[in-house]
């Protein structure tokens, strides 16, 4: 709606009609000597509402006469009426009608009542409610008091979704970041309350987390590199090397979103508002005892989990395996790469050569380590028999 200046606006087609009048504003102003200036179609002034009597709302000219207002403009989709005698209000001058001068609060075709609640909400930074109502392009159309706004797709949450079958017909608290052009343009967002309750949730937690805490969260996303949990508001990250002691397992075949879990904090970092938890770290360590249970030349059995060019590792249990170096595969050949004589997923049995429980390793050999023969000497003066091997010079 086109408009000549701060206080005044154009009118509709159903305004303009209106102008058909049988007394001309320009006789009835000579008969009134009250009122202060002539009004022009379109015309702001801000007055206050006098009485409310029939279908009219009547408004204060500071002269004999008063303006009046049709009442529908004040009432709700549900009939209630929202105005009341005393309110401030600004009101655009339409026609005179029957002597009376007509008025109309709205704006570009809403309550003008509306337009300035959402204003006042703009100026002082408060939230508004509205509904989402349906996608246009590049954003929402998202309704205010009956009052159309704009929602880019970057505004309507923390990760700018586009899937309106979530928001279509849903309420939610937005923040006006702008009103323009006499709310031709209002742009809101729910983005910037979801980041501003985020900051606080923040806050909170890092009065109350501690580095080795033990906490609970739910599975809110499963990635091949780990896990995010949301433990209050904001997410925390458990990568796949800390979800399980057992490193076959992929982290979708351990956790499933929705899961809940405990889990222990290794890592805080607020400047990046990054957490870093694990869930084994809450288990017993598997290398606790681990000589008792494996020691040297004790035999084992379990599957190749992986092959590299110097050697084979072989699960022992979950969290532990054992490494056949490639110069004990080859039972006495030598060999380019274990993918000659072993493969990935075969169970192979080997004997354990030694323990390092310090830089956790365990080193496996596919033979039995070859105890040394006893060589027995002959005494000094003692008689001996022999075949001539070599004459030396």
């Amino acid at each position: 709606m086109n408009q000549d200046n701060n206080d005044s606006v154009s009118l509709n087609n159903n305004e303009a009609g209106a102008l058909k009048y049988e007394e001309s504003f320009a006789d009835l102003l000579e008969k009134s000597p009250f009122l202060p200036e002539r009004l022009r179609p379109g015309q702001k002034i801000k007055t206050r509402i006098i009485s409310i009597s029939g279908d009219q709302v009547y408004i204060d000219l500071h002269g004999k006469s008063d303006g009046a207002i049709d009442l529908s403009e004040f009432t709700n989709e549900d009939g209630t009426v929202y105005a009341k005698k005393g309110d401030e209000i600004d009101a655009f001058f339409l026609n005179v009608e029957n002597g009376i001068r007509k008025f109309t609060s709205r704006i570009h075709g809403y309550s003008a009542a509306k337009f300035n609640t959402i204003k006042s909400a703009f100026e002082a930074g408060i939230p508004v409610n509205g509904e989402v109502t349906r996608e246009i392009k590049s954003g929402f159309e998202v309704s205010v008091s009956g009052i159309k706004c704009f929602c880019p797709f970057s505004q309507i949450d923390l990760r700018g979704g586009r899937k309106e079958i979530i928001y279509l017909g849903q309420s939610f608290p937005f923040k006006v970041l702008e009103f323009t052009s006499e709310g031709r343009n209002i742009v809101v967002s729910r983005r910037a309350l979801l980041e501003q309750e985020k900051q606080e949730q923040v806050n909170k937690l890092k009065e109350a987390l501690t580095n080795g805490m033990e906490i609970s969260g739910t599975i809110r996303a499963v990635k091949n590199f780990g896990a995010f949990i949301d433990i209050g508001g904001i997410d925390a990250l458990i990568p796949a090397s800390e979800i399980s002691w057992d490193r076959s397992d992929s982290p979708a075949n351990v956790l499933s979103i929705g899961q809940e879990i405990k889990a222990k904090i290794i890592s805080l970092d607020w400047d990046n508002n990054q957490l870093t938890l694990s869930i084994k770290a809450t288990q017993p360590d598997p290398w606790t005892g681990v000589e008792e249970r494996y020691s040297a030349g004790s035999r084992i059995n379990g599957p190749i989990v992986r092959l590299t060019p110097f050697g084979a590792f072989v699960t022992l249990e979950a969290g532990i395996d054992g490494l056949i170096h490639i110069s004990n595969l080859g039972a006495g050949r030598r060999i380019n790469h274990p993918r000659e004589v072993v493969t990935t997923g075969q169970t192979v049995e080997a004997y354990v050569l030694s323990v390092d429980t310090a830089n956790r390793k365990i080193s496996l050999s596919m033979q039995p380590k070859a105890e040394p023969k006893e060589i027995i000497l002959p005494a000094v003066g003692e008689l001996v028999e022999g075949i001539v091997d070599k004459i030396m010079p």
